[in-house]
Protein backbone atom coordinates (compact mmCIF):
# COMPACT_ATOMS: atom_id res chain seq x y z
CA UNK A 1 0.00 0.00 0.00
CA UNK A 2 1.06 3.45 -0.97
CA UNK A 3 4.90 1.75 -1.22
CA UNK A 4 5.69 4.68 -4.40
CA UNK A 5 3.81 7.84 -3.11
CA UNK A 6 6.10 9.35 -1.19
CA UNK A 7 3.45 11.40 0.93
CA UNK A 8 1.73 8.20 2.12
CA UNK A 9 -0.45 9.25 5.29
CA UNK A 10 -1.14 7.84 8.29
CA UNK A 11 -4.77 7.68 8.55
CA UNK A 12 -7.16 6.06 11.11
CA UNK A 13 -10.67 5.79 10.54
CA UNK A 14 -13.35 7.22 12.69
CA UNK A 15 -17.29 8.86 11.69
CA UNK A 16 -17.38 12.45 9.55
CA UNK A 17 -20.37 13.48 7.44
CA UNK A 18 -21.22 15.07 4.14
CA UNK A 19 -23.53 18.13 4.03
CA UNK A 20 -23.19 20.70 1.16
CA UNK A 21 -22.50 24.08 2.09
CA UNK A 22 -20.75 26.76 -0.39
CA UNK A 23 -17.39 27.26 -1.42
CA UNK A 24 -15.26 28.48 1.08
CA UNK A 25 -14.12 31.90 1.18
CA UNK A 26 -11.72 34.24 3.80
CA UNK A 27 -14.40 36.61 3.22
CA UNK A 28 -16.78 34.80 5.20
CA UNK A 29 -17.08 34.76 9.16
CA UNK A 30 -15.95 31.56 11.26
CA UNK A 31 -18.59 29.37 11.74
CA UNK A 32 -20.26 28.51 14.94
CA UNK A 33 -19.09 25.23 16.18
CA UNK A 34 -21.04 22.61 18.10
CA UNK A 35 -19.95 19.44 18.01
CA UNK A 36 -20.92 15.20 19.01
CA UNK A 37 -18.69 12.93 20.78
CA UNK A 38 -18.49 11.18 20.16
CA UNK A 39 1.92 -19.40 11.80
CA UNK A 40 3.68 -18.60 15.33
CA UNK A 41 4.41 -15.53 16.59
CA UNK A 42 7.66 -13.91 17.19
CA UNK A 43 9.23 -13.16 20.34
CA UNK A 44 7.57 -10.20 22.27
CA UNK A 45 6.50 -8.83 25.80
CA UNK A 46 4.85 -6.06 27.01
CA UNK A 47 6.43 -4.18 29.58
CA UNK A 48 5.64 -0.87 31.98
CA UNK A 49 8.83 1.23 31.56
CA UNK A 50 8.91 4.99 33.06
CA UNK A 51 7.46 7.63 30.98
CA UNK A 52 10.15 9.25 28.51
CA UNK A 53 9.94 12.98 28.73
CA UNK A 54 12.22 15.46 26.87
CA UNK A 55 13.80 17.50 28.92
CA UNK A 56 13.16 21.44 28.22
CA UNK A 57 15.56 24.22 29.97
CA UNK A 58 14.96 27.02 27.97
CA UNK A 59 12.31 28.89 29.24
CA UNK A 60 11.68 30.32 25.94
CA UNK A 61 10.47 26.84 24.89
CA UNK A 62 6.71 26.88 24.35
CA UNK A 63 4.54 25.04 27.51
CA UNK A 64 1.67 22.74 27.12
CA UNK A 65 -1.27 24.68 26.90
CA UNK A 66 0.73 27.11 24.63
CA UNK A 67 -1.35 28.10 21.82
CA UNK A 68 0.96 29.88 19.48
CA UNK A 69 4.25 29.51 18.29
CA UNK A 70 7.20 32.21 18.78
CA UNK A 71 6.93 34.39 15.72
CA UNK A 72 3.03 35.64 14.20
CA UNK A 73 1.81 33.53 11.47
CA UNK A 74 -0.18 35.44 8.60
CA UNK A 75 -3.46 34.73 7.24
CA UNK A 76 -3.66 31.28 5.79
CA UNK A 77 -6.62 29.93 3.80
CA UNK A 78 -9.08 29.83 6.31
CA UNK A 79 -10.21 32.11 9.92
CA UNK A 80 -7.95 31.04 12.62
CA UNK A 81 -8.71 29.96 16.24
CA UNK A 82 -6.70 29.61 19.24
CA UNK A 83 -6.52 26.66 22.06
CA UNK A 84 -7.39 28.81 25.25
CA UNK A 85 -4.04 28.61 27.72
CA UNK A 86 -4.39 25.51 29.85
CA UNK A 87 -7.02 23.57 28.48
CA UNK A 88 -5.17 21.52 26.11
CA UNK A 89 -3.30 18.49 27.32
CA UNK A 90 0.46 17.02 25.66
CA UNK A 91 2.96 15.20 26.93
CA UNK A 92 6.72 14.85 24.98
CA UNK A 93 7.96 11.99 23.51
CA UNK A 94 11.60 12.83 22.16
CA UNK A 95 13.98 13.16 21.26
CA UNK A 96 14.64 10.15 18.65
CA UNK A 97 17.30 10.26 16.65
CA UNK A 98 15.10 11.01 13.60
CA UNK A 99 11.76 12.27 15.11
CA UNK A 100 8.95 10.87 13.04
CA UNK A 101 5.84 9.47 14.17
CA UNK A 102 4.21 6.84 11.76
CA UNK A 103 0.94 6.42 13.08
CA UNK A 104 -1.30 7.94 15.87
CA UNK A 105 -4.69 6.87 17.41
CA UNK A 106 -6.87 8.22 19.88
CA UNK A 107 -9.77 7.40 21.87
CA UNK A 108 -10.80 10.15 23.63
CA UNK A 109 -7.26 11.73 25.44
CA UNK A 110 -6.06 8.10 25.15
CA UNK A 111 -3.69 7.87 22.66
CA UNK A 112 -1.45 4.79 21.01
CA UNK A 113 1.24 5.71 19.03
CA UNK A 114 4.79 4.57 17.36
CA UNK A 115 8.16 6.10 16.19
CA UNK A 116 10.50 5.19 13.38
CA UNK A 117 13.71 5.76 15.22
CA UNK A 118 15.78 2.48 14.79
CA UNK A 119 16.09 1.88 18.56
CA UNK A 120 12.84 2.26 18.99
CA UNK A 121 10.97 0.84 15.65
CA UNK A 122 9.18 -2.18 17.75
CA UNK A 123 7.84 -0.31 20.47
CA UNK A 124 4.28 1.21 21.01
CA UNK A 125 3.01 4.08 23.11
CA UNK A 126 -0.13 4.05 24.63
CA UNK A 127 -2.07 6.17 27.77
CA UNK A 128 -3.21 9.12 28.73
CA UNK A 129 -2.85 12.70 27.55
CA UNK A 130 -4.67 14.08 30.86
CA UNK A 131 -2.52 12.04 33.11
CA UNK A 132 0.25 12.33 31.94
CA UNK A 133 0.46 8.75 31.67
CA UNK A 134 1.90 8.01 27.83
CA UNK A 135 4.97 5.43 27.87
CA UNK A 136 5.89 2.40 25.83
CA UNK A 137 3.12 -0.83 26.94
CA UNK A 138 4.69 -3.52 24.05
CA UNK A 139 8.55 -3.82 22.81
CA UNK A 140 9.17 -6.41 19.98
CA UNK A 141 12.47 -8.31 20.96
CA UNK A 142 14.95 -7.37 18.30
CA UNK A 143 17.60 -10.01 17.12
CA UNK A 144 20.72 -10.07 14.76
CA UNK A 145 18.98 -12.01 12.53
CA UNK A 146 15.52 -10.60 12.47
CA UNK A 147 14.62 -7.29 13.17
CA UNK A 148 10.76 -6.65 13.98
CA UNK A 149 8.80 -2.85 13.53
CA UNK A 150 5.13 -1.81 13.47
CA UNK A 151 2.90 -0.62 11.43
CA UNK A 152 -1.14 0.48 11.96
CA UNK A 153 -1.20 0.79 15.58
CA UNK A 154 -4.87 1.46 16.24
CA UNK A 155 -6.28 2.01 19.95
CA UNK A 156 -10.54 0.76 19.73
CA UNK A 157 -12.02 1.12 23.23
CA UNK A 158 -10.20 -1.24 25.61
CA UNK A 159 -7.81 -3.19 23.01
CA UNK A 160 -4.87 -2.35 20.86
CA UNK A 161 -4.75 -3.76 17.58
CA UNK A 162 -1.48 -3.92 15.04
CA UNK A 163 0.60 -4.93 12.15
CA UNK A 164 3.70 -5.96 12.74
CA UNK A 165 6.81 -7.15 10.29
CA UNK A 166 9.53 -9.21 11.12
CA UNK A 167 12.41 -8.69 8.30
CA UNK A 168 15.47 -10.71 6.99
CA UNK A 169 18.34 -9.56 8.19
CA UNK A 170 19.54 -6.72 10.22
CA UNK A 171 17.73 -3.95 8.95
CA UNK A 172 14.23 -2.87 8.73
CA UNK A 173 13.97 -1.88 5.02
CA UNK A 174 15.45 -5.65 4.15
CA UNK A 175 12.49 -7.87 3.31
CA UNK A 176 9.74 -8.92 4.94
CA UNK A 177 9.37 -12.45 5.74
CA UNK A 178 6.71 -12.78 8.50
CA UNK A 179 3.66 -10.68 8.78
CA UNK A 180 1.44 -10.82 12.24
CA UNK A 181 -2.15 -9.24 13.16
CA UNK A 182 -1.81 -8.51 17.25
CA UNK A 183 -3.74 -7.22 19.53
CA UNK A 184 -3.76 -6.23 23.27
CA UNK A 185 -6.10 -6.00 25.83
CA UNK A 186 -5.54 -3.06 28.00
CA UNK A 187 -6.42 -3.66 31.18
CA UNK A 188 -4.10 -6.42 31.43
CA UNK A 189 -1.54 -5.95 28.59
CA UNK A 190 -1.56 -8.92 27.42
CA UNK A 191 -0.90 -9.83 23.80
CA UNK A 192 -2.32 -12.49 21.36
CA UNK A 193 -1.63 -13.10 18.12
CA UNK A 194 -4.80 -12.94 16.04
CA UNK A 195 -3.68 -13.50 12.54
CA UNK A 196 -0.32 -14.38 10.86
CA UNK A 197 1.91 -15.77 7.73
CA UNK A 198 4.85 -15.53 5.35
CA UNK A 199 5.21 -13.46 2.86
CA UNK A 200 5.17 -14.98 -0.24
CA UNK A 201 8.77 -14.68 -0.83
CA UNK A 202 9.77 -16.90 1.84
CA UNK A 203 6.96 -19.40 1.00
CA UNK A 204 3.66 -18.04 2.58
CA UNK A 205 0.30 -16.97 0.46
CA UNK A 206 0.10 -13.05 0.60
CA UNK A 207 1.71 -10.22 2.67
CA UNK A 208 -0.53 -8.48 4.39
CA UNK A 209 0.76 -4.48 3.34
CA UNK A 210 -1.54 -2.27 5.71
CA UNK A 211 -5.24 -3.25 7.79
CA UNK A 212 -8.03 -1.37 9.53
CA UNK A 213 -10.42 -2.20 12.23
CA UNK A 214 -13.58 -0.97 13.59
CA UNK A 215 -13.28 -2.73 16.60
CA UNK A 216 -15.18 -6.06 15.74
CA UNK A 217 -13.65 -6.46 11.77
CA UNK A 218 -10.39 -6.21 10.77
CA UNK A 219 -9.90 -5.49 6.86
CA UNK A 220 -6.23 -6.46 5.54
CA UNK A 221 -4.96 -5.56 2.26
CA UNK A 222 -2.78 -8.00 0.73
CA UNK A 223 0.03 -8.93 -2.26
CA UNK A 224 0.09 -12.55 -3.38
CA UNK A 225 2.50 -13.75 -5.57
CA UNK A 226 0.81 -12.79 -8.25
CA UNK A 227 -2.44 -10.30 -7.93
CA UNK A 228 -3.89 -8.54 -4.96
CA UNK A 229 -6.47 -9.41 -2.75
CA UNK A 230 -8.43 -7.81 0.53
CA UNK A 231 -9.74 -9.82 3.17
CA UNK A 232 -11.80 -9.31 6.42
CA UNK A 233 -11.80 -11.24 9.73
CA UNK A 234 -13.15 -10.93 12.91
CA UNK A 235 -11.02 -10.13 16.11
CA UNK A 236 -10.49 -14.28 16.41
CA UNK A 237 -9.08 -14.73 13.16
CA UNK A 238 -11.23 -15.81 11.11
CA UNK A 239 -11.85 -14.91 7.73
CA UNK A 240 -15.33 -13.53 7.06
CA UNK A 241 -14.48 -12.06 3.24
CA UNK A 242 -12.27 -12.29 0.43
CA UNK A 243 -12.59 -9.57 -2.69
CA UNK A 244 -10.88 -10.32 -5.38
CA UNK A 245 -9.59 -6.98 -6.56
CA UNK A 246 -7.48 -6.02 -10.01
CA UNK A 247 -4.60 -3.51 -9.05
CA UNK A 248 -2.63 -2.63 -6.44
CA UNK A 249 -4.55 -1.44 -3.29
CA UNK A 250 -3.38 1.94 -1.85
CA UNK A 251 -5.66 2.13 0.95
CA UNK A 252 -8.73 0.37 2.65
CA UNK A 253 -11.30 1.85 4.93
CA UNK A 254 -14.35 -0.34 6.84
CA UNK A 255 -18.02 1.28 6.66
CA UNK A 256 -20.88 -0.21 8.03
CA UNK A 257 -22.26 -1.99 4.64
CA UNK A 258 -19.29 -3.48 4.11
CA UNK A 259 -15.82 -1.51 2.75
CA UNK A 260 -14.18 1.54 0.50
CA UNK A 261 -10.42 0.66 -1.00
CA UNK A 262 -8.65 2.72 -4.06
CA UNK A 263 -6.46 0.80 -6.25
CA UNK A 264 -3.87 2.04 -8.15
CA UNK A 265 -0.88 1.06 -10.91
CA UNK A 266 2.74 0.94 -9.98
CA UNK A 267 4.94 2.83 -12.27
CA UNK A 268 8.64 1.46 -12.84
CA UNK A 269 9.74 4.32 -10.38
CA UNK A 270 7.64 2.44 -7.52
CA UNK A 271 4.79 5.72 -8.22
CA UNK A 272 1.04 4.28 -8.02
CA UNK A 273 -1.14 6.39 -9.80
CA UNK A 274 -4.58 6.19 -11.87
CA UNK A 275 -6.06 5.39 -8.92
CA UNK A 276 -9.78 4.04 -8.51
CA UNK A 277 -12.03 4.20 -5.76
CA UNK A 278 -14.48 1.51 -4.99
CA UNK A 279 -17.59 0.48 -2.85
CA UNK A 280 -17.88 -3.33 -2.06
CA UNK A 281 -20.89 -4.86 -0.27
CA UNK A 282 -21.26 -8.56 0.56
CA UNK A 283 -24.07 -8.45 -1.31
CA UNK A 284 -23.61 -6.48 -4.60
CA UNK A 285 -19.53 -6.75 -4.74
CA UNK A 286 -17.21 -4.37 -5.73
CA UNK A 287 -18.24 -1.07 -7.20
CA UNK A 288 -16.45 1.86 -9.00
CA UNK A 289 -17.46 5.28 -7.56
CA UNK A 290 -14.64 7.40 -8.40
CA UNK A 291 -11.46 8.46 -9.73
CA UNK A 292 -7.99 9.55 -8.80
CA UNK A 293 -8.41 9.04 -4.80
CA UNK A 294 -5.66 8.14 -2.32
CA UNK A 295 -5.82 7.77 1.65
CA UNK A 296 -9.21 7.28 2.66
CA UNK A 297 -10.80 7.43 6.41
CA UNK A 298 -14.43 6.15 7.18
CA UNK A 299 -16.80 4.79 10.07
CA UNK A 300 -20.20 3.78 10.38
CA UNK A 301 -21.86 5.14 6.71
CA UNK A 302 -19.97 8.15 6.91
CA UNK A 303 -16.12 8.42 4.53
CA UNK A 304 -13.80 10.80 3.41
CA UNK A 305 -10.75 10.74 1.16
CA UNK A 306 -8.39 12.69 -0.42
CA UNK A 307 -8.33 13.21 -4.26
CA UNK A 308 -5.43 14.12 -6.89
CA UNK A 309 -6.49 14.16 -10.19
CA UNK A 310 -2.93 15.13 -11.50
CA UNK A 311 -0.92 12.96 -9.20
CA UNK A 312 -2.68 9.68 -10.04
CA UNK A 313 -2.99 10.89 -13.96
CA UNK A 314 0.44 11.47 -13.89
CA UNK A 315 1.86 9.15 -11.38
CA UNK A 316 4.64 11.27 -9.84
CA UNK A 317 4.42 9.97 -6.67
CA UNK A 318 4.49 13.28 -5.13
CA UNK A 319 0.89 15.45 -4.25
CA UNK A 320 0.11 17.57 -6.69
CA UNK A 321 -3.64 19.59 -6.42
CA UNK A 322 -5.00 17.54 -3.44
CA UNK A 323 -8.36 18.15 -2.25
CA UNK A 324 -10.46 16.20 0.48
CA UNK A 325 -14.17 15.23 0.01
CA UNK A 326 -16.25 13.67 2.34
CA UNK A 327 -19.42 11.45 1.48
CA UNK A 328 -22.10 9.40 3.03
CA UNK A 329 -23.49 5.53 2.02
CA UNK A 330 -23.96 5.23 -0.53
CA UNK A 331 -20.93 7.32 -1.10
CA UNK A 332 -21.64 8.68 -4.48
CA UNK A 333 -22.19 12.43 -4.19
CA UNK A 334 -19.28 13.27 -2.45
CA UNK A 335 -18.93 17.06 -1.16
CA UNK A 336 -14.79 19.01 -1.19
CA UNK A 337 -14.29 20.70 2.01
CA UNK A 338 -10.68 22.37 0.85
CA UNK A 339 -9.44 24.03 -1.93
CA UNK A 340 -7.62 22.52 -4.21
CA UNK A 341 -5.25 25.81 -4.04
CA UNK A 342 -5.78 27.88 -0.99
CA UNK A 343 -5.28 31.92 -1.07
CA UNK A 344 -1.36 31.40 -0.17
CA UNK A 345 -0.59 29.02 -2.88
CA UNK A 346 -0.44 26.05 -0.93
CA UNK A 347 -1.38 22.88 -2.71
CA UNK A 348 -0.54 20.49 0.14
CA UNK A 349 -2.55 18.29 2.67
CA UNK A 350 -0.43 16.58 5.22
CA UNK A 351 -2.29 13.73 7.42
CA UNK A 352 -6.06 13.63 7.62
CA UNK A 353 -8.68 12.25 9.97
CA UNK A 354 -12.22 12.06 10.95
CA UNK A 355 -14.31 11.40 13.97
CA UNK A 356 -16.78 12.94 16.17
CA UNK A 357 -18.38 14.91 13.32
CA UNK A 358 -15.37 16.66 12.46
CA UNK A 359 -12.83 16.10 9.61
CA UNK A 360 -9.76 17.39 10.35
CA UNK A 361 -5.94 17.98 8.29
CA UNK A 362 -2.99 19.26 7.97
CA UNK A 363 -2.87 22.05 5.49
CA UNK A 364 0.48 22.69 3.94
CA UNK A 365 0.46 26.79 3.87
CA UNK A 366 3.31 29.01 2.00
CA UNK A 367 5.03 30.35 4.97
CA UNK A 368 7.87 32.81 3.24
CA UNK A 369 10.48 30.81 1.35
CA UNK A 370 9.10 27.29 3.13
CA UNK A 371 5.61 25.21 4.24
CA UNK A 372 4.44 25.22 7.24
CA UNK A 373 1.63 22.36 7.88
CA UNK A 374 -1.65 24.59 9.97
CA UNK A 375 -4.35 21.92 11.40
CA UNK A 376 -7.54 22.47 10.12
CA UNK A 377 -11.29 21.63 10.74
CA UNK A 378 -14.29 21.43 9.18
CA UNK A 379 -18.10 19.71 9.96
CA UNK A 380 -21.32 19.44 8.31
CA UNK A 381 -23.15 22.51 7.80
CA UNK A 382 -19.93 24.73 8.11
CA UNK A 383 -19.53 27.51 5.36
CA UNK A 384 -15.79 27.06 5.71
CA UNK A 385 -13.43 24.72 8.00
CA UNK A 386 -10.94 26.95 10.82
CA UNK A 387 -7.31 26.44 11.44
CA UNK A 388 -5.78 26.17 14.90
CA UNK A 389 -2.93 27.78 16.17
CA UNK A 390 -0.25 25.08 17.11
CA UNK A 391 3.41 25.03 17.96
CA UNK A 392 5.92 23.26 15.12
CA UNK A 393 6.15 23.77 11.39
CA UNK A 394 6.39 20.23 10.33
CA UNK A 395 3.05 18.21 11.97
CA UNK A 396 2.21 14.81 9.60
CA UNK A 397 -0.18 13.32 11.89
CA UNK A 398 -4.30 13.56 13.43
CA UNK A 399 -6.42 11.62 14.76
CA UNK A 400 -10.01 12.68 16.03
CA UNK A 401 -12.53 10.47 18.19
CA UNK A 402 -14.42 10.30 21.41
CA UNK A 403 -14.21 13.81 21.33
CA UNK A 404 -10.96 14.61 21.29
CA UNK A 405 -8.73 16.30 18.68
CA UNK A 406 -5.17 14.77 19.35
CA UNK A 407 -2.30 15.58 16.72
CA UNK A 408 1.63 15.26 17.20
CA UNK A 409 3.65 18.48 16.44
CA UNK A 410 7.32 19.73 16.60
CA UNK A 411 7.86 21.26 19.56
CA UNK A 412 9.63 24.68 19.18
CA UNK A 413 9.57 26.32 15.73
CA UNK A 414 12.83 28.15 16.04
CA UNK A 415 15.47 25.97 18.18
CA UNK A 416 16.45 22.89 17.44
CA UNK A 417 16.88 19.69 18.46
CA UNK A 418 13.50 19.20 16.93
CA UNK A 419 11.34 17.04 19.56
CA UNK A 420 8.03 15.55 19.41
CA UNK A 421 5.29 15.84 21.35
CA UNK A 422 1.70 14.73 21.35
CA UNK A 423 -1.44 17.02 22.58
CA UNK A 424 -4.74 17.36 22.18
CA UNK A 425 -7.83 19.31 23.15
CA UNK A 426 -11.65 18.62 23.71
CA UNK A 427 -13.63 19.33 21.05
CA UNK A 428 -15.87 20.93 23.47
CA UNK A 429 -13.10 24.00 23.80
CA UNK A 430 -13.08 25.02 21.01
CA UNK A 431 -16.99 24.88 20.45
CA UNK A 432 -16.91 27.23 23.88
CA UNK A 433 -14.34 29.52 21.67
CA UNK A 434 -16.95 29.70 18.71
CA UNK A 435 -20.20 29.50 19.33
CA UNK A 436 -22.57 32.79 18.42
Amino acid sequence: MARGFILAIALLASGCAATPGPTPSMSQPAPSLSFTGSASPQPSRSVAIATATAVVTSSTQPRCGDSRGSRPEPQYAFARISIPLGTDACQDVGPFTKPNIPFLSNDGSRVAFNATDYDHQGDIWYGDLVTGSVKVVYQAQQSASARIDVQSVQVIGQQLIWLEYVHAGQYVSNQVKEWLVKAMDLGTLAVRVVAHGLAPASGGLALVNEIRSDGTRIAMAESLAKGWQIQVIDLDGRVTSTIHITGEPFDIALVTDGLLFSTGTENDAGAVGHLRLWHWTPNGGSTSIGADVFQINAHGSMAAWVQDAVASQQSTGNFQAPRLFVASAPFANPQPISPVVSETGTTGIDAMACGSGVVAWWEKEAWGAAWHDVLTIWQPGWSTPVQIDTEGNESYRVSVDGGWLVWEEGFGRENPPLLERIRGVPLSVLAGEHTG
